[in-house]
């Protein structure tokens, strides 16, 4: 039709116009985003579009553990005989001195338990594990002096290195009272800082023999002060939660009492926290709270179920075990995230991994970061452990009922029996071993096994811990 036919004309003459006009644009998008991929068809007098190079891999990340239970992520590392040269990813070259080194993990996905041990021992990742001494890490390749023969293996081969340390390890002396601080970074590195100084903008800190470094306030996660005193200052308190008694009591090492606290809905765990403070857990009240030695409450919150034990980790989050047996980590707010089930009991290494009870295996477990175990001691009902600074435990148990020191083979060092079983017990540096039975009898023993004193006067004792 005549109208149809004057319009459709119109129409293309408008299109045509319009296409002409956005050409440009159109070719100014095609150059800014050019195709990755080439055209299936060679066309010739066609210029073929390159293909944008592959952005080179990143190096694995190292991981560095080192004494004073710090933590360091490294793109490389370089060792001799005296000294460890890393390059950190946070806090730039850094130089260790060898006999602060306990770990070097290569492959972060493994993992691997590096242990106490009298030799360097080499993870490989073909299962083999060698024992021997680490001379040199150089340009990526481990040199050893193994029992059988010298070696040379690439780190690329390799999980960890485990250090040699010795079996039996005197604590650091600390001449004075005074402060540091558990720094945790928002990589997991670790660091314990002797001197902090934080604004809005900058974390700076200082730590002996590495230096002194200034970070973006945003790389840090928290900060936890740590109180080190002297030997002997403070030491050899025995801390209570009267679960009957509503209360919390503290007994000085003669078995007397020396601070108490009331006002609490059936306390059922309290641990000493290194600011001096006390951390509580409720049953009934379905509280956590912390209390300080002048009876304030510090800090509380009520997620809502009911406790069986209560502790801070070093980076400062709070871990409870609830009466359903569920380990889990809780917030500020009281907000509970599970972390594993069928859990009887739970404290700490001087490592930082946890240790648990768990009565469906009847055994002791040592959990890593990644809660996979990485050690274990069977027996029966197992009831509570202590890691000890010397790298052995004091474990109670049942048949038979004892409590015991043993190392990490599950040789047994000492051991007391008592005619109860046993809920709790903590041993001091001096051999000295406090004992919580069920019938709530609160025993100190010697490092000879002669009993020192007993102590009935709490209601219904649920927990012992000591300082």
């Amino acid at each position: 039709m005549p109208g149809q036919t004057r319009f459709g004309a119109a129409f293309v003459s408008v299109l045509a116009a319009t296409a002409v006009s956005l050409l440009p644009q159109i070719k100014h998008v095609a150059q800014a985003q050019p195709t990755a991929r080439r055209s299936r068809v060679a066309t010739a007098g066609v210029e073929k579009p390159e293909i944008p190079e592959k952005a080179p891999d990143k190096p694995p990340v190292i991981h560095i553990e080192t004494g004073r239970r710090c933590a360091i992520s490294a793109r490389s590392v370089t060792l001799d005989e005296t000294t460890c040269l890393v390059e950190s990813v946070l806090f730039g070259p850094l130089r260790i001195p060898r006999a602060e080194l306990r770990r070097i993990v290569f492959d972060v996905e493994s993992d691997p338990l590096g242990g106490i041990s009298t030799q360097d021992m080499l993870f490989c990742k073909n299962g083999d594990r060698v024992r021997g001494r680490v001379v040199t890490i150089e340009a990526g390749v481990v040199t050893a002096k193994a029992l059988s023969a010298d070696l040379k293996v690439p780190t690329k081969e390799l999980e960890a290195i485990s250090f040699a340390r010795a079996k039996k390890t005197e604590p650091r002396a600390v001449k004075k009272e005074r402060t540091v601080y558990a720094l945790r970074f928002t990589n997991g590195d670790r660091i314990i800082a002797d001197k902090l100084s934080l604004d809005p903008a900058t974390c700076t800190f200082s730590r002996e023999g590495l230096g002194t470094f200034a970070l973006d306030a945003k790389l840090l996660r928290s900060v936890a002060p740590r109180r080190l005193m002297p030997p002997g200052k403070e030491a050899g308190l025995i801390l209570l939660a009267d679960y009957g008694g509503g209360r919390l009591i503290t007994l000085d090492k003669g078995g007397e009492i020396v601070w108490e606290m009331g006002g609490f809905n059936e306390p059922r765990d309290a641990r000493y926290l290194p600011n001096g403070n006390i951390l509580v857990a409720e049953e009934r009240g379905q509280r956590i709270l912390e209390v300080s030695p002048d009876r304030e409450i510090v800090w509380s919150c009520s997620p809502g179920k009911e406790f069986e034990r209560v502790f801070r980790i070093p980076s400062g989050e709070i871990m409870a075990l609830t009466r359903n047996w569920e380990l889990a980590e809780v917030s500020p707010e009281g907000r509970l995230k599970t972390l594993r089930d069928r859990v009887h009991y739970v404290t700490m290494t001087l490592r930082e991994n946890l240790l648990i009870a768990n009565h469906a295996e009847d055994a002791f477990q040592e959990l890593n970061e990644r809660m996979v175990p990485i050690w274990r001691f069977r027996c029966d009902e197992p009831a509570c452990i202590q890691s000890l600074p010397d790298g052995t435990f004091l474990v109670a148990h049942e048949t038979p009922i004892r409590v015991a020191r043993i190392d990490r083979d599950g040789k047994v060092l000492w051991e007391y029996r008592p005619a109860e079983k046993v809920r709790d017990a903590h041993r001091f540096q001096d051999g000295t071993t406090a004992i919580l039975t069920e019938g709530g009898e609160i025993i100190c023993v010697d490092a000879d096994r002669r009993v020192l004193w007993s102590f009935t006067g709490a209601k219904e004792a649920k927990s012992l811990h000591g300082r």
